[in-house]
């Protein structure tokens, strides 16, 4: 196992801050290459053998009303807050 970055930046990185931003960058990058492994291209899964056309217009439309519901707390708080002042 090798020590990324032990030693310091090289005379080159040092000539201006934007060199050394650059060193900076390849270093926090190596170490991240490092350290988190890639996730590799998602897998193509069969459907499970229970879902249907009829759940998955359920969940539209529950997923609709969610959203609609979440937009009215916030322009309901919006109203409430202007009425108040």
């Amino acid at each position: 196992m090798s020590w990324y970055g032990a030693l310091g930046p090289a005379e080159g990185d040092l000539v201006s801050a934007a060199s050394l931003a650059d060193w900076i960058t390849r270093r926090v990058r190596n170490a991240c290459d490092v350290s988190t492994p890639r996730l590799g291209a998602p897998r193509d899964r069969p459907g499970v053998y229970w879902w249907n056309d009829t759940i998955a217009a359920c969940r539209k439309a529950s997923i609709s009303a969610r959203r609609q519901l979440t937009r009215c707390k916030s322009t309901d708080a919006e109203i409430l807050a202007k009425k108040q002042r």
